[in-house]
């Protein structure tokens, strides 16, 4: 195969044809979909990989949309272990990743799925993108999940630029319970909306801090300042809602 099929500008493989029709956002949606049975039965790797580029692609009506995701979805489950290398590479290189993951999640146990996310996300820890919308997507993923290597993980991104970030950040953290390693780093995050009145995130890091029953040591009078209406912090030094 030449660099032009490589890349997928040459006429290239039967994959590669298909895939111009898969990626068509107008037109007939029979198109698309009899291009995803022609990839599941050719059945090779690069049609596997070809196929999860479905994902990338948002068509109108939205059931329609979501019809041929999910039968994207049911193909790769059905080529079972074999579609986890292209999923990971999928995360990794790929900015639509909700489908994604998902689908690793139903081939893989809890550890390696947390670990295929936190893997992408460590990667891209401080650094600036214009479009966020994949690390809320992963972080938001890893809200379901317990694994020590998500607090780890999620702290860098409570001070992202994107207030969805922040959120999507220190909800993943909140779920993981009174972790300590991530107490200044909630409490930080609930002095500095605080201090930018982004009402948001304040809210979200009072919640954290309620959730979690970290303690405050430290930090009392400007936790005291910062914390929402509805929101104090008792004798022991832990934030309780009224």
């Amino acid at each position: 195969m030449g660099f032009l099929d490589a890349i997928g500008l040459g006429g290239g493989t039967k994959e590669q044809k298909l895939k111009t029709k898969l990626l068509q956002k107008y037109g007939p949606p029979e198109n698309r979909q009899k291009a995803i049975e022609q990839l599941r039965e050719l059945g090779t790797d690069e049609a596997l990989r070809v196929l999860l580029l479905r994902f990338t692609l948002r068509v109108e009506p939205s059931i329609t949309d979501h019809d041929e995701k999910n039968r994207v979805m049911e193909i790769v489950n059905d080529f079972g272990e074999r579609s986890v290398p292209a999923l990971k590479e999928f995360l990794a290189e790929r900015d639509e990743v909700a489908f994604a993951i998902t689908a690793l999640s139903e081939l893989v146990d809890e550890a390696a799925v947390v670990s295929a996310a936190c893997d992408v996300l460590d990667k891209e820890a401080n650094t600036h993108v214009r479009d966020p919308e994949k690390r809320v997507q992963l972080m938001r993923h890893l809200r379901d999940h317990k694994h020590e290597r998500i607090v780890p993980t999620c702290l860098p991104f409570v001070g992202d630029l994107a207030d969805d970030v922040k959120l999507a950040a220190l909800e993943a953290i909140t779920a993981q319970g009174a972790d300590e390693r991530g107490r200044e780093t909630i409490i930080n995050a609930l002095i500095a909306a605080h201090g930018e009145s982004n009402n948001r995130v304040r809210e979200t890091a009072a919640t954290a801090l309620e959730q979690t029953g970290l303690l405050v040591t430290g930090f009392r009078p400007k936790v005291e300042a910062a914390l929402p209406v509805g929101f104090v912090v008792d004798r022991e030094g832990r934030v309780k809602k009224k």
